[in-house]
């Protein structure tokens, strides 16, 4: 439903996500697409635990998307 609005970022809090499988890596693969399609579209997840970041990282997908320490860090990915 978001992606049918106007907005171009988007920020995933993950801080209640306690894992993540190769699904929800292709779930979030096909997010980043489908966000990046969006003239000016921008993904960024923030607030992962140190497991569900350690997935992140050995997926790759830390460095297709900007990630951040948690929600304060992002607000200026919000506001900008």
């Amino acid at each position: 439903e978001l992606l049918k609005g106007p907005a171009k970022r988007f920020l995933v809090m993950l801080k209640d996500l306690s894992y993540i499988s190769s699904v929800g890596i292709g779930t979030f693969i096909g997010l980043r697409q489908d966000v990046q399609a969006r003239p000016g579209g921008e993904l960024a997840l923030a607030g992962m635990t140190d497991a569900v970041r350690k997935v992140f990282e050995m997926s790759g997908f830390v460095r297709l998307v900007k990630v951040y320490a948690d929600e304060a860090q992002a607000a200026e990915f919000l506001t900008r």
